[in-house]
């Protein structure tokens, strides 16, 4: 390809960003943590095999899709690590961690796709933490940002669940709203609105106390029908006369518990009662709340903020629906890109890198066993060799001992035989010495018989040659 027909590809831009987000510590009444643990992943994994079979698939083999009721048929061993190219699962049972994405097109719109996060993992011996979070991707940055944010099934399934209990700083109501009847419960609600802890807005309608009651849809008619043809239209509407004054005293214009029914895990719901109404308005002075005003408390941990929407006397019921509609979708939408603390638990990725870790420790523990085993090997050799040595010593001991003990016979023997020579010597020199006075005596001895026989030859000589008196004479002189 010639550089002047190149042209470079343009890039994929895609847009992610966090829709539903939710936390919570889960507690089953008289259950250990790994067996809310199993009840949980049980409860998502079945909710995905639902998810497959309604949409014509097979289930997967490696997926065990077990129904939630039998977590106690099971260990947390056989909750299986599993994959394909739409979901996977990662199962770290000795580390009580159990991790799961999910992705899937959005089937409205084809350049949009929806990511599902969930992490748990076991932290004392009864509790869980439980973690949530959607992702939107859409690889069309001209996209409009996806208003709701989708709760998932299995969250409402985790509520229903009986004896499950879901918390985060106070225990989480299930489609029920809380009513605050003193100023105990006012501080309880002002505690809660401060703690950290709490991730999710408080919603805390106030009782309407004087006026008349919201018309139903007969009067809001009635007022238009009474008017004169040429007057009928809005600008020219009269509220009927309702059939019966109100009575003075509490009145709660909106459906706080239809509105409770679908905010769980977006939002807590209260109401205060009037003789708690005073304590209420006390605590939240800056709001100026009134009579039958909706409070919108915001988390402390994203900003604490406080925002009313205000009461309206004596108008139909179907706009306090309205309201209460509004303030839903807006709470469907609250947990959208906020920096949600999620505790402790590891999504997928941080859950692959704690199996790398884990991996990685157990290819150490194996290698440092096959070194121990390896030194074991020749600590057992340089024993066995200091053995060998050991015994070694004690022949070459043995030995040595031997030899001296041949050299102390043998020195013994040659001093006897040494002794039997000097003793010996001592003879010959016994004998020589008398020997030599044997020699010198028959030197002398000699010496004498020469002298004797001199004398001899000189008187034999004499006897032969006496001649005169004067030889004999001569010969005498000469002796």
């Amino acid at each position: 390809m010639s550089v002047s027909n190149y042209a470079p590809r343009p890039l994929s831009i895609s847009r992610e960003y966090a829709g539903y987000q939710f936390y919570a510590r889960l507690r089953l009444d008289g259950r250990s943590a790994g067996d809310c643990l199993r009840y949980t992943a049980l409860t998502i994994q079945n909710w995905l095999c639902q998810r497959i079979h309604r949409a014509g698939g097979a289930e997967p083999e490696a997926l065990a899709c077990a129904a939630p009721a039998d977590y106690m048929r099971i260990d947390n061993a056989d909750l299986h690590s599993s994959r394909d190219d739409h979901y996977e699962i990662l199962s770290l049972p000795e580390k009580g961690v159990w991790a799961f994405v999910l992705r899937e097109p959005d089937p409205k719109t084809p350049a949009r796709a929806f990511i599902t996060h969930v992490g748990v993992r076991t932290i004392d011996g009864e509790e869980i933490e439980f973690g949530v979070h959607v992702d939107i991707v859409d690889s069309d940055p001209a996209l409009p940002e996806l208003e709701k944010a989708f709760r998932p099934q299995f969250v409402r399934l985790l509520f229903e669940t009986e004896g499950m209990t879901l918390r985060q700083a106070a225990p989480l109501a299930f489609r029920q709203y809380i009513s605050i009847e003193d100023n105990r419960g006012v501080k309880r609600l002002k505690d809660l609105a401060e703690d950290r802890g709490n991730q999710l807005p408080l919603v805390v309608f106030t009782h309407a106390q004087a006026g008349e009651k919201p018309m139903d849809m007969e009067q809001l008619m009635a007022g238009f029908m009474e008017q004169p043809p040429l007057m009928a239209g809005l600008n020219a509407y009269r509220p009927a006369e309702p059939k019966a004054k109100a009575e003075r005293g509490e009145t709660m214009p909106y459906d706080v518990a239809e509105f409770a029914r679908h905010v769980y895990g977006f939002a807590q719901v209260y109401t205060v009662a009037g003789n708690a109404f005073g304590e209420f308005r006390a605590k939240y002075d800056r709001a100026k709340p009134g009579p039958g005003d909706i409070l919108i408390i915001e988390p402390k941990a994203f900003g604490g903020g406080v925002r009313k929407r205000g009461y309206r006397d004596a108008l139909p019921q179907s706009w306090y629906k309205e309201v209460t509609d509004a303030l839903n979708e807006e709470l469907q939408c609250y947990s959208k890109h906020k920096p949600y603390y999620f505790g402790n638990v590891l999504f997928i990725e941080n859950a692959r890198q704690l199996q790398r870790e884990i991996e990685l420790e157990e290819l150490r523990n194996s290698v440092h066993a096959q070194k121990n085993e390896e030194v074991q090997r020749l600590l057992e050799q340089v024993k066995c060799e200091r053995e060998l040595s050991a015994e070694q010593a004690k022949h070459i001991d043995a030995l040595r001992q031997q030899l001296q003990e041949e050299y102390l016979r043998g020195s013994e023997h040659e001093a006897a035989r040494m002794e039997a020579l000097e003793r010996q010597l001592a003879g010959v020199k016994a004998d020589c010495a008398e020997l030599r006075a044997k020699n010198d005596s028959m030197q002398q001895a000699f010496g004498e018989l020469l002298a004797l026989r001199q004398i001899a030859e000189k008187v034999q000589t004499v006897q032969r040659l006496p001649r005169s008196t004067e030889d004999v004479v001569s010969n005498y002189r000469l002796v």
